[in-house]
Order: structure tokens, then sequence, then C-alpha cells
């Protein structure tokens, strides 16, 4: 078990490489929904960049909670927000504002992702899929699936960067 200070320096540690992740996974499904289609308007480029956050940090918040218990997840977001927030107060209320909702609207799907050959539908991944579809208007069922496919990616990216922590060093 990590002292609050170790998780916070482990969490300051890895912060670059999770803004970093956060980035390209918003990159990724932006990407996933705008090829050969009308191009998105700023505000929905936004608002596709913002729900990929607000997906992130859940999936992150879910990751440290598992490998870190409850405490250690408390302080470990709370330093990994510090370094990836919005810096002016307004953007910073939207954000937490965002964050909040979807911690509520997401705490409702308790799997992650679906098993092979099981359903998607009520998995995290398959609901935010179809949650950014929505609001963008994208009806395309193969775009719907890259979003999804997405989702799953950035999960396994966050289970093996805190299985990376866990391994003894060489």
């Amino acid at each position: 078990m990590q002292t609050p200070g170790e998780t916070s320096r482990l969490a300051g540690g890895l912060a670059p490489a999770l803004i970093e992740t956060m980035n390209a996974f918003g990159t990724s499904v932006w990407s996933s929904l705008s090829e050969d289609r009308e191009a998105f308007s700023v505000e929905q480029a936004a608002e596709v960049r913002r729900e990929a956050t607000a997906f992130f940090f859940h999936a992150l918040d879910v990751v440290a909670f598992q490998r870190l218990g409850p405490e250690g997840r408390t302080d470990f977001m709370d330093t990994i927000i510090k370094y990836a927030a919005p810096r002016t107060r307004e953007e910073l209320d939207e954000f937490f504002s965002l964050l909040n909702d979807r911690q509520r609207d997401y705490s409702e799907y308790r799997q992650l992702f679906a098993k092979p050959g099981a359903a998607y539908k009520g998995t995290l991944c398959w609901e935010f899929a179809k949650l950014i579809s929505f609001r963008v208007g994208e009806r395309n069922p193969a775009r719907v699936q890259l979003v999804h496919l997405n989702a799953i990616r950035v999960l396994e990216t966050l289970g093996t960067a805190f299985a990376s922590l866990e391994r003894p060093a060489p």
C-alpha cells in the first residue's frame, strides 16, 4: 500500500503520458466520426473532445480505484486533474460540471466492455460510443463501432500502464 505522497508522486510522473494518451484518444474518436463526412462545426468538434475527455477521466478513475483502492484513487485522481484541468474559472466550472454528470451517467455501467460473444449493450464503452455518436448525429453503425473500439483500446492502455507500475523493477 502506498502513502498519499507516494501516490501523488506516482501520478505526477504518469501525468504527462496520461494527458498525451487522453489527447490521442480525443483525436482518434474525432477521426472515427469525421472521416468521409460533412465537416463538424467548431461546436461539434469541441463537444467530441469534451466528451472524450470526460470518458477518459471516468475510465482512469475506474482503473485507479481497481488498482489503488479508494484512498489511493483519490490521491491519484486529484493529482492528475491538477495537470489536466482547464486554467480559467469558467472552463474549470464547465469541465467539472461535465465530468460530474458523466461520472453519474457512466457509473450505471458496471461492465466496462463486453466479453467475447456477448452483447455490447449496457457496457461502458458501448454506451459512450452511442452517446457521442448521437451528439454529432452519426448514424453509421461502422463509425459507432470505431468509437467503441477506441474506448476499449483506451481502457487496455490504462490497464497496461497500471500493470507496469505493479511489476518490480529489474
